[in-house]
């Protein structure tokens, strides 16, 4: 008996049970998603026992994938960094540029046709540059094949943070609801104590009744 199933073999990318090793689990999640602080986030990686293990996930889920589409320190490594890892981001970025250039080089070698109307109009002021640090300076980055500076880079970052911290707030706030206590909110969802914690504090939740007897 070889014990074949007929059924195909799992084989989805996902995190295995070295995630609960991993000292990052335990620290201040904006420690490794704050421009400011990425000096400190490599050092936790460096010492981290599973190092390798998360490096494998994380260029295995992020695969193909724009820096700037990626975000935060991971297995020690910066978004900037993991694209230049990644040689099929690499491929499409130089794919961006290329095009770009072309566009630009059209646009310098056709020649406008002779108009024979009316006199023209005033031409309106150029639209100005963007303000770097908006969506539409970021937008004006990744259109021309740029890197994003680090007004931008903070931006997106701090966009970044708001989606995560809705949708820990709507987890911590359902799991509240039906009684859990922290502990059980964590089990629940798979935050950590500190993220549950903060959830609850931003939406002015008290901690449940076991919760506060064992505090």
């Amino acid at each position: 008996m070889t014990g074949y199933t007929g059924q195909a073999p799992d084989t989805g990318i996902r995190r295995g049970e070295w995630v609960h090793r991993a000292p990052c689990r335990t620290k201040d999640p904006e420690i490794f998603f704050t421009t400011a602080l990425v000096g400190e986030a490599r050092s936790i990686c460096r010492t981290c026992p599973v190092l390798e293990e998360c490096h494998a996930w994380v260029m295995g889920v992020e695969a193909g994938l724009a820096e700037e589409s990626r975000d935060g320190v991971v297995a020690g490594l910066t978004a900037a960094e993991r694209a230049g890892l990644d040689p099929v981001a690499q491929s499409r970025r130089a794919r961006t540029q290329e095009t770009a250039a072309a566009r630009v080089q059209q646009k310098t070698d056709t020649k406008p046709a002779p108009l024979k109307l009316a006199p023209r109009k005033p031409r309106r002021d150029p639209r100005p540059v963007p303000k770097c640090g908006t969506t539409a300076a970021m937008r004006r980055h990744q259109r021309l094949g740029e890197p994003l500076c680090d007004a931008c880079r903070d931006a997106r970052n701090e966009r970044s943070r708001a989606k995560r911290y809705a949708r820990q707030d709507r987890l911590v706030k359902e799991a509240w609801g039906r009684g859990l206590t922290d502990e059980g909110i964590c089990t629940e969802t798979g935050l950590s104590k500190i993220v549950v914690r903060r959830a609850r504090q931003r939406q002015n939740l008290p901690a449940n009744e076991e919760t506060r007897r064992a505090a």
